[in-house]
């Protein structure tokens, strides 16, 4: 659609690097759930190896944890996996920055993409297959 000829190189070269964008942000996207769900699920076994865990029922929750080595791998693991969390949703926010600001622009720009009374025929074409095909809107802001 978009190397068909009858658009201008520079919106042709912006709409690819828009998609190219989106798909990095969906990947990231995917990447902050799956490592969210990950830390969630590795502080789940934590406490409750640390609650109901091995030793009397008289053992306090401070020597649980200590007690063996696990209790504390077990903490690491979470810390670990909070921290990859953290990185990764900077990541993740960078991303949807950038394909922000450059939808914006591809918007912004409208008269100047879209002048001609037969390209502004085929704008809706292309936005139309860029939100059907790679989910990138951009029939508003």
């Amino acid at each position: 659609m978009i190397n068909n000829g009858t658009i201008s190189p520079t919106l042709a070269k912006l709409l690819r690097e828009l998609i190219k964008r989106k798909k990095a942000e969906k990947k990231e996207e995917r990447t902050v759930i799956t490592l969210g769900w990950c830390a969630a699920a590795c502080w789940l076994i934590a406490l409750s190896y640390i609650i109901f865990g091995f030793g009397s029922e008289h053992t306090s929750i401070v020597n649980r944890t200590t007690e063996s080595e696990l209790g504390p791998l077990l903490i690491v693991m979470g810390l670990g996996a909070t921290a990859m969390l953290t990185i990764y949703r900077k990541r993740y926010d960078e991303a949807e920055k950038d394909y922000k600001s450059l939808r914006n622009q591809v918007i912004d720009r409208y008269d100047e993409f879209w002048g001609d009374e037969e390209l502004k025929g085929m704008r809706y074409d292309v936005y139309d297959w860029l939100e059907k095909e790679h989910g990138v809107n951009l029939f508003y802001r």
